[in-house]
């Protein structure tokens, strides 16, 4: 099956974007549900190995745009929005010309649609900082 195969190959984006595609005729079945079961617990797992690396490098360099940018990626992944919009906002204070995760941060806020309206405001002002975004997407 391709969702087995994805996942060995560690995979797991792929891999949930084929069982959300099987859902609605599959969904309630045990083999789906044994499936689904199985790639969530190796999913969560290998993201929390990576945070847990990237956090290590992020505390030797607070600074560290990589690790960070790596750590916002994987809550992302797990759909732990509030923990990226979080890592990301207390990033920005200290490096407020950073227009490249602050467009992170504006990502962050549209992917997850119940925070857009409430951040809306911020959301415009972000982009408005970023006039090189503004002219390649616009």
């Amino acid at each position: 099956m391709l969702i087995q195969f994805l996942m060995n190959e560690s995979r797991y984006e792929e891999a949930m974007e084929q069982l959300q595609y099987l859902a609605p005729n599959h969904e309630g079945t045990n083999r789906f549900e044994s499936i689904k079961e199985s790639l969530m617990t190796i999913r969560q797992a290998y993201y929390e190995e990576k945070i847990d690396s990237n956090q290590t490098a992020l505390k030797e360099d607070p600074n560290n745009r990589d690790a960070l940018s790596n750590i916002v990626d994987y809550y992302i992944n797990l759909d732990d929005h509030e923990v990226a919009e979080e890592l990301l906002r207390e990033y920005l204070e200290m490096n407020p010309d950073d227009h490249e995760l602050r467009f992170k941060l504006a990502q962050v806020y549209y992917l997850f649609k119940e925070n857009l309206m409430r951040h809306k405001q911020k959301l415009i002002k972000l982009l408005k900082l970023i006039p090189i975004i503004q002219s390649t997407y616009y």
